[in-house]
């Protein structure tokens, strides 16, 4: 089953648009903690500004492990894509191999066929039969493969 790539990789750009929020967020908050730092003066104005320091220590590491989740997503969609597009590249010239064999055993057949038609001895005909028995199973072969690798091929291209 394929991928969805580009799906993996919106993903992982909407985590990293919400690291971004809690950045803004973390901003705003050391925004408000210095304006209380400088415009309050009271016990309960270092109680306030450990607990801002404490909650912009946990955004910090949500951004960090949303970033980190996102990296590791677009990382892995990344990879995947790599071996799906080996996989068609692998696929293809198994195609283009399995042509070219179907190709030059029809070719060997055509010329096995003029030798057929121009031969009048019998001893000889014979022997050309029995080779074109044996290329026709060859083709026969050669073609199931041919299609089979062609299925494998628009198997990896979906």
């Amino acid at each position: 089953m394929a991928m969805n790539v580009a799906r993996a990789q919106s993903q992982a750009y909407n985590l990293e648009s919400y690291a971004n929020d809690i950045r803004r967020a973390v901003n705003q908050l050391r925004t408000y903690k210095n304006m209380v730092m400088s415009n309050y003066q009271s016990d309960e104005v270092n109680i306030i500004v450990s607990e801002i320091d404490d909650i912009i220590r946990k955004l910090n590491k949500a951004i960090s492990e949303t970033s980190s989740v996102a990296a590791s997503i677009n990382a892995v969609a990344h990879r995947i894509r790599e071996q799906e597009l080996a996989r068609i590249r692998a696929a293809q010239t198994a195609v283009n191999n399995a042509r070219n064999n179907l190709n030059n055993l029809n070719r060997q057949r055509r010329n096995l066929q003029n030798q057929i038609n121009y031969t009048t001895d019998p001893n000889l005909l014979n022997e050309l039969m029995r080779q074109m028995s044996r290329l026709t199973n060859q083709i026969s072969n050669a073609q199931r493969y041919y299609n089979s690798c062609l299925a494998e091929l628009q198997a990896a291209q979906r």
